[in-house]
């Protein structure tokens, strides 16, 4: 059994994270038999935790390589098959169980104990968590059990069509918000909005539902739902994250540098990948964010890897992991991003390059990039001026500027949304290049970084897909198969989109 990396609060260490058989049915309920027992402030960190755990840990690196952010030397042929888009349908078990056993029951359980006392505030916390655990499934998987879900008494709940799930999750949403909710309110125990009133978690529900929103805008739409939100503009203000409680002890920091640092690998391996690079060196004045969120080697200078490459033996003498290449900057107490604010500037200069104003695009892309310097990285807001400069906004190539961009705020801080948008929005895209012509692979061979045109994605070296595409969908869970009769039976393919990005 994969042990994963958990944190001790409430019910979520040994009910919500562990792997083993018995809780490979998503309907095995983790609360009992001590939920009725249980107040919704004792149940809520754990469902926040089950969520932070996989998208904090596992899964910020499984799509770190697959938007060629992250790369790895190690020669460890369990990071570097990432980089090939090679994925197994065990791959993502520990997340799916996550999810559904750990986070979605738990809210829903939040959410039935808080409608019993009228805590409305509390209600749709628990709603947001809801939310976003089976928006994430649909994004991972392009399907997810839901209609029968949460029913205990069906243990092999039937998967729902993700636009049939979106659809659900976002009646639901509205209507929590419908609720009587005193915005000045208190809310139960919570690790993400700490001691924040109800009136911050109304702000983080419609900041999702914005982001969910332009998700399917490409299929649906929802052009009418859009000028609501951008109209009444209660969007968050401050990154919301998951912060300040991180402790650098076994199992009570963040979860990718536990994974890296506290389970035998190295933090050195999880490299700057080559594309990045290009895209942070490309204004001539580098961008502040490498500096930021990477090591430079041994050298002072930086240097980036290729995807799929496993440097070992005589080529990982020239490229090891300890030091030539550059790596990621990461700490215990890192913050786990659930949106920020920079992601709502970029959706806001996407509504208007559709619907609006080139004048106002263009001010909340600016927007945009300086929040992911200022509020995201900590540096001096100025620091994005030599960004704008070379990455300035063109109207006419608005969706090619926002995608870049936001790929580029993203990177380190929430892979997984970045690869959702670039599925989306079809940017950053790819330039024809394979790893093989950045590096060949001998004992003394270079990094040739010049053959790819800063903003450009590559072919990953002994690519397993596709070439020119993005992994659309990851293979339904072997927790699932194995268990659930009700499973899909056929795999759609790597290379199919899931609704939203067809």
């Amino acid at each position: 059994m994969k042990k994963l990396i958990s944190f001790g609060f409430a019910i979520a260490t040994a009910l919500a994270f562990t792997a083993c058989d018995s809780y490979l049915d998503v309907n095995d309920d983790p609360n009992n038999p001590t939920e009725p027992k249980l107040s919704p402030s004792e149940i809520f960190p754990g469902a926040e935790a089950a969520y932070f755990n996989s998208m904090g840990g596992t899964y910020n690196y499984y799509t770190g390589f697959l938007t060629e952010q992250y790369a790895t030397i190690s020669g460890v042929q369990q990071w570097g098959k990432f980089g090939r888009n090679e994925f197994v349908d065990s791959d993502t078990d520990s997340g799916y169980r996550n999810f559904l056993a750990g986070m979605i029951l738990n809210a829903t359980t939040v959410m039935t104990k808080a409608e019993a006392s009228e805590d409305w505030g509390t209600y749709l916390a628990g709603q947001v968590l809801r939310f976003i655990g089976f928006q994430t499934l649909v994004d991972c998987y392009g399907e997810s059990p839901y209609t029968e879900a949460m029913d205990l008494n069906i243990t092999a709940p039937h998967w729902d069509a993700g636009a049939d799930v979106y659809a659900a999750i976002l009646a639901e949403l509205d209507e929590a918000l419908a609720k009587p909710i005193n915005p000045s309110g208190t809310m139960c125990t919570n690790l993400l909005l700490a001691n924040k009133t109800a009136g911050e978690w109304i702000k983080l529900a419609k900041s999702l539902k914005f982001r969910a929103l332009m998700r399917i805008s490409n299929v649906q739409n929802v052009q009418s739902q859009l000028a609501s939100l951008i109209a009444e503009d209660n969007f968050i203000t401050e990154d919301a994250a998951w912060k300040g409680f991180w402790a650098a002890q076994a199992e009570k920091g963040n979860p990718l540098w536990l994974q890296w640092r506290g389970t035998g690998n190295s933090i050195p391996n999880l490299n700057l990948n080559v594309a990045l690079q290009r895209v942070y060196e490309a204004p001539g004045e580098v961008d502040a964010r490498e500096f930021r969120y990477w090591n430079a080697a041994n050298d002072g200078t930086y240097i980036g890897w290729v995807s799929g490459k496993d440097a070992g033996g005589e080529v990982g003498a020239a490229y090891n992991g300890k030091g030539n290449a550059s790596w990621l900057n990461m700490a215990y107490d890192d913050p786990i991003y659930l949106i920020t604010v920079a992601e709502i500037e970029f959706f806001k200069a996407e509504y208007y390059a559709r619907y609006g104003s080139a004048a106002d695009a263009k001010a909340h892309y600016e927007a945009a990039v300086r929040a992911s310097f200022s509020k995201t990285a900590g540096l001096d807001e100025a620091l994005a001026d030599n960004v704008l400069s070379y990455w300035s906004y063109d109207q006419n190539n608005w969706a090619k500027c926002i995608g870049i961009q936001k790929w580029a705020h993203l990177a380190c801080v929430n892979p997984f949304e970045s690869w959702c948008e670039i599925r989306r929005l079809k940017y950053p895209t790819y330039g024809g290049v394979n790893g093989e012509q950045i590096f060949d692979g001998t004992k003394n061979g270079t990094v040739n970084a010049t053959v790819l045109t800063p903003g450009d994605l590559y072919n990953p070296w002994d690519n397993r897909i596709q070439a020119n595409t993005m992994m659309q969908r990851w293979p339904y869970p072997q927790a699932s198969y194995q268990n659930n009769p009700n499973t899909p039976k056929e795999f759609k393919g790597f290379t199919t989109p899931v609704f939203w990005a067809e």
